[in-house]
């Protein structure tokens, strides 16, 4: 594509550059540098935040998690949402526990529950006082595991 009709997110283009060197700014301005920094080896930050942005722009919200995921050092415990995608959420563990508790499904289980919660504590679950939970998946943390979740379904992904 000419640069007059390309967009921030096409392959090859500046506009993907300059995208990704406006993450970077925002990322050293906004976020805790320090903590990024102990996560992302030296010198692979442009590499990282380049396959994150393509990850999202290539594949859904789900597919860009799993992209991040394999590729970052470190453990985590992470709750992915954009606007791109309303009503869905990607909930992933890599390393650190994530368990995620269904209030109101139907025994069928057939239908989507009355609510969803989630921690990086199991324990957790437990002191939800307010509401029953019903059922509760933990995600696989030692190989990884992501789940998305929508207001009418869930989809979970293991690492191979």
């Amino acid at each position: 594509k000419d640069s007059m009709n390309s967009t921030p997110l096409d392959p090859g283009s500046s506009s993907l550059e300059e995208f990704v060197d406006c993450c970077l700014y925002s990322l050293q301005e906004h976020a805790d540098w320090n903590d990024i920094m102990k996560w992302v080896p030296a010198g692979k930050l442009r590499h990282f935040v380049m396959s994150v942005v393509e990850g999202f722009r290539d594949h859904d919200l789900l597919s860009a998690t799993t992209v991040f995921l394999r590729r970052a050092e470190g453990s985590f415990g992470l709750t992915v949402a954009s606007s791109a995608c309303p009503g869905r959420i990607v909930l992933a563990a890599k390393g650190q526990p994530m368990s995620v508790g269904f209030s109101g499904c139907s025994p069928e289980g057939n239908g989507p529950a009355e609510m969803v919660c989630w921690s990086s504590e199991a324990a957790a679950m437990g002191s939800v006082s307010y509401t029953n939970i019903d059922a509760r998946l933990d995600l696989d943390d030692r190989l990884g595991e992501a789940l998305e979740l929508s207001t009418s379904s869930f989809d979970t992904y293991s690492f191979p």
